[in-house]
């Protein structure tokens, strides 16, 4: 995959633009930390030409900027720091980064940006993503996963059944079944892992004499998506949201995407993230985000199927693990001050709902 993300995602490329500023202008902007500082400059005055590899070619670095060691640093502190910034509603800092690489901006564009970078990474992440035919579904969703390549610090390992893709790309692994896709996930264990599903909309019909065992083998399935030692995140992509099967029509498990715009033309562009799906309607709605065409390549006529293989047995270790997870009623996460939200809608496994799953241990753990 490319290691390259373009400016498409309105800031996707400000976190490493700034990482060849000098390191004052770094430090005045509040990008840097006094002790990331003292690291650099410190490692600045020892490093000898070619004594380190560089980031990009893995050939000896003559400038100690261009190492890995460096460029790590800084991208791991500048990324945490405008994190932080939006997380708190600390646009000045922001503001400051943007006007460093790119001044003539606004700082909203960025915010979603960073919205949409930290729904990506999301422990358990299953986004439903819908639209018309040939409003660039299957592109975003790759698109998607090269943003994750870029939001995290260690490689990220992709599985796909779309069979052009993982034919035209050599680090996209091949899976067709939901059991392989098990077995994908348990060989890669140390590793980030994204799936991306086709024509997800299509998986569990046709077995009118086994609905029942799909419908716990999806549910089932979803709900491990983010346990160990599967902890894989998907993209699931579909016609309609509401037309995908029941057991992937849960709100405290889903994030919704749709392909949106009056034309084709700007469906292809424009990407809307909703949190709840009644009935046939996507609503509360998140952010909107620009996107464009991936450097994956695949075929857009690929037709090949994912199978969800079943069996009569529905007491399968899944569903064992499945029964062990207390069912909660209401979150059990706190907000300022100490008070119990208590909030019903939207729980995690765990019992936290989306505005407290930080506080979630499961949800939450450090892979970064």
């Amino acid at each position: 995959m490319s290691q390259k993300l373009e400016t498409d995602f309105s800031f996707g490329q400000l976190r490493h633009e700034l990482q060849n500023e000098n390191l004052p202008t770094l430090r005045e902007a509040g990008l840097l930390t006094p002790r990331a500082i003292e690291i650099l400059e410190r490692y600045k005055r020892t490093y000898e030409p070619n004594s380190g590899k560089h980031h990009e070619t893995g050939a000896p670095a003559y400038w100690y900027y261009n190492t890995e060691f460096y460029t790590r640093v800084v991208r791991n502190e500048v990324g945490k720091t405008l994190s932080r910034a939006v997380l708190n509603g600390n646009y000045s800092v922001v503001r400051h980064a943007i006007g460093i690489v790119s001044p003539d901006t606004s700082d909203a564009d960025f915010v979603r940006y960073e919205q949409l970078r930290e729904l990506i990474k999301e422990r358990g992440l299953v986004l439903i993503l819908s639209g018309a035919t040939k409003s660039g579904k299957t592109a975003t969703a790759f698109r998607l996963v090269e943003l994750a390549q870029h939001a995290w610090s260690k490689p990220v390992k992709l599985a796909t059944h779309i069979k052009s893709a993982a034919e035209e790309n050599e680090d996209i692994d091949y899976i067709q079944t939901d059991e392989e896709l098990k077995e994908w996930t348990i060989e890669n264990q140390d590793s980030i892992k994204y799936f991306i599903g086709d024509e997800a909309h299509e998986w569990g019909t046709g077995y009118s004499h086994h609905a029942q065992a799909i419908q716990n083998k999806l549910s089932s399935f979803v709900r491990l998506a983010g346990k160990e030692p599967y902890n894989v995140r998907m993209i699931l992509i579909c016609h309609r949201a509401g037309g995908m099967h029941p057991a992937l029509q849960n709100d405290e498990l889903c994030y919704y995407a749709r392909k949106e715009g009056d034309t084709l033309k700007q469906k292809r562009r424009n990407l809307v993230l909703y949190d709840t799906l009644h009935g046939d309607k996507l609503k509360d709605e998140k952010f909107r985000v620009k996107t464009s065409d991936t450097n994956i390549k695949y075929s857009p006529h690929d037709t090949t199927p994912f199978i969800i293989e079943h069996s009569n047995d529905e007491n399968n270790d899944e569903q064992d693990q499945e029964s062990n997870e207390p069912e909660w009623h209401s979150c059990r996460g706190e907000k300022v001050g100490g008070d119990s939200c208590a909030q019903a809608h939207g729980l995690c496994p765990h019992g936290y709902c989306k505005m407290h799953r930080s506080q979630c241990e499961d949800c939450n753990p450090s892979e970064s």
